[in-house]
């Protein structure tokens, strides 16, 4: 109801489809609507929308924009470049690889955050109730002493005080949030020119990036491998790639050479010297597993470092509210004595 565009997995079975189709030489329209039988739900609905609007005469691109529901707008550019280079099929193959790489991602980090996630709410739930009574012991031995209450204990009665108001907050907040990382994961999410609220992840968007130059330095070599002019293979690659520094290649392609604003060094010289030869392909395929190697190392590394980092923000959270709730208040209390 609240979420605009199918899921990376959904996208990716459907592109899959496609991909598979057009690479097969069959009908396309005949494949969608024995695809439409087996589904479900809405792919069905939208496998029997995409027949009738295809039958009518729509090509592809078109169909796809007129269930903007279910398709970004960048989707279907993507796939409105394939058909205007009349290179669909490695377009759709490099798009099922950057989404089978994505839904990868972030499955692997949801997984890997789910151990701190769990360590979180178990240590909030034991900060809740020692801090409770530890709070309302202080409390009545200050009240049976002619010892003033400190404004610690009288602002932490107040907050203990409330508790039900306030106590399931926390752990609903990162339950909701584990799960909507894994539903709510569309491909605008992921792609055109802003990563949304996954930036705020470090080293994610460093990651979704290498992979974009692989997707993109990959699907350049496959079309020029197929005899694509060099600057048509590169302004599709670009256009399919979802990299703002790449697709400015495919909206300016007269401006190929010098454009180096925003790419890498390595790329930017590649593009600016490259004549399209067979030696010009060899190098971009080892660019692109240069690229791919460097995105999977960094994945890795994410997954090891972020939950470490996120188990060290818990134990000094918690140490610290411990302090405040027991320590500090029993030193103080001695002090006073």
């Amino acid at each position: 109801m609240f979420r605009r565009g199918l899921k990376l997995d959904e996208l990716l079975q459907f592109n899959d489809l496609l991909a598979t189709t057009v690479r097969g030489e069959a009908a396309l329209v005949d494949s969608l609507r024995i695809a439409s039988r087996g589904a479900s739900g809405r792919t069905r609905r939208i496998l029997e929308c995409l027949c009738q609007d295809l039958e009518q005469g729509s090509d592809l691109s078109t169909a796809l924009a007129a269930q903007p529901r279910y398709f970004c707008d960048h989707y279907c550019q993507v796939i409105r470049s394939g058909e205007q280079s009349r290179h669909l099929g490695p377009v759709l193959e490099g798009v099922s690889l950057f989404l089978g790489q994505l839904v990868q991602l972030r499955r692997g980090l949801g997984l890997a955050l789910l151990y701190p996630i769990l360590v979180l709410i178990s240590a909030y739930l034991l900060f809740v109730l020692a801090g409770n009574m530890s709070v309302k012991s202080f409390v009545y031995f200050y009240e049976t002493t002619p010892m003033p209450l400190t404004p610690l204990l009288v602002m932490l009665q107040g907050v203990f005080g409330s508790i039900l108001y306030w106590v399931w907050i926390l752990p609903l907040l990162l339950i909701v949030a584990w799960c909507s990382w894994f539903s709510n994961n569309s491909w605008d999410g992921v792609t055109g020119r802003s990563l949304g609220v996954l930036t705020l992840i470090p080293g994610f968007a460093a990651i979704v990036r290498l992979h974009r130059l692989a997707n993109f330095t990959e699907l350049v070599a496959l079309l020029l491998n197929r005899s694509v002019p060099y600057a048509q293979a590169i302004q599709t690659a670009a256009q399919a790639s979802g990299d703002p520094g790449l697709m400015l290649l495919a909206h300016h392609p007269e401006t190929l050479r010098g454009s180096r604003r925003g790419l890498p060094p390595f790329l930017a010289w590649l593009l600016e010297h490259a004549t399209g030869s067979s030696d010009v392909r060899l190098t971009m395929q080892h660019a692109a597993e240069m690229y791919r190697r460097r995105a999977e190392t960094a994945t890795v590394m994410m997954k090891l470092i972020a939950p470490v980092c996120f188990l060290v923000l818990i134990g000094g959270g918690a140490t610290l509210f411990y302090a405040m709730t027991v320590f500090y208040p029993f030193t103080h209390m001695l002090q006073q004595l």
